[in-house]
């Protein structure tokens, strides 16, 4: 087994090598003119080293072509960009275990990355600034193109794919970042539609329900931003207040409450096919009257308490919500 290991070792320690000189290489003004040109040249060196190996066959080789695609798009290159994006996809098309959709989802999100200024610039910053922006403006509609490519890929895999569940609210994410409104309204149709689809399955495996129930949760952060470790007690509690109102740290508009509420209802829901004793079941109740606390939604976290306190058969409030023992690092002192 030594040996082999030892194989192994010097079969990469080209590559290795090579990786290491170009990322010294990057940092260095003498080898590039801004920090993006030297990441595309380091990312180039690193895609012809497995090409010299006749390594294109493998997941490693795409993941570097998807990084060099991603350091043209920085650089301003968007026509090498799309070309060496378009490559790694369908290389990668016939390689088993790689997530096409999920590419495509990095790929539109990172397509409406808009450049950013900085308080002073230079004349160069300036120009190269401009250069950026107009090909951001030029290419900014290409990200939506890929994004609904992508959906057509994950609307033929069952409700239950981890694959589809990630990429509608991934897609729900693009949306709201982009102010795209009545786009993000049709995703989160699309994927309460995939929900319900969940909630009718009978079969669902019993052992899947938490996978899934925590994929619907991560929904609901889309819109109330809380902390999942519900004993994260440095994190000042937020309140709901009315759309008409200005949404400041702290505050959460109304409508966002209510999507969020809805996905953490929708996990509850599944959550409550375990049996009364699952102890998953009986932390997602806990989690949830939580979650409510730090929303000041006391009336509902009292409810929750109670659902709590009968699946316990104790109204003990150490035994309902334990306490952590201080981590002063963390704020739970």
């Amino acid at each position: 087994m030594a040996g082999k290991i030892k194989r192994m070792k010097n079969k990469h320690q080209p590559v290795l090598n090579a990786l290491l000189f170009c990322s010294l290489a990057s940092n260095a003004p003498a080898f590039a003119g801004t920090v993006e040109s030297a990441r595309v040249k380091t990312l180039e060196a690193s895609v012809k080293i497995f090409e010299a190996r006749g390594q294109t066959k493998e997941i490693s080789y795409v993941d570097q072509l998807l990084g060099l695609a991603d350091a043209y798009r920085a650089d301003g290159r968007r026509a090498d960009a799309h070309a060496t994006f378009r490559k790694a996809i369908a290389i990668g098309s016939k390689l088993p275990y790689f997530d096409i959709p999920h590419a495509m989802l990095m790929w539109a999100t990172a397509l409406t990355q808009e450049p950013q200024t900085k308080a002073k610039m230079s004349e160069p910053e300036l120009k190269d600034f401009a250069r950026l922006k107009a090909a951001y403006e030029k290419d900014l509609p290409n990200a939506e193109k890929i994004l609904n490519e992508g959906f057509e890929l994950v609307s033929k895999l069952p409700p239950q794919s981890d694959s589809r569940l990630n990429y509608m609210i991934g897609s729900i994410r693009f949306y709201k970042a982009t102010n795209k409104k009545a786009q993000m309204q049709t995703k989160i149709g699309e994927l309460d539609l995939q929900i319900q689809a969940l909630e009718r399955d009978q079969k669902l495996p019993v052992a899947e329900i938490p996978r899934l129930a925590e994929k619907i949760k991560s929904a609901s952060q889309l819109f109330a931003q809380v902390p999942q470790n519900s004993y994260a007690t440095a994190m000042v509690p937020a309140t709901v207040v009315p759309d008409s109102q200005a949404e400041t740290p702290g505050r959460i508009k109304q409508s966002d409450f209510n999507l969020a509420e809805k996905y953490q209802l929708n996990a509850i829901a599944l959550y409550d096919r375990l049996p009364e004793k699952d102890l998953q079941r009986i932390d997602a109740h806990r989690n949830l009257a939580q979650w409510y606390s730090f929303l000041n939604q006391t009336p509902k976290a009292m409810a929750q308490t109670q659902i709590l306190s009968k699946l316990l058969h104790t109204t003990d409030r150490n035994i309902l919500f334990p306490p952590k023992d201080p981590c002063y690092g963390c704020g739970r002192g």
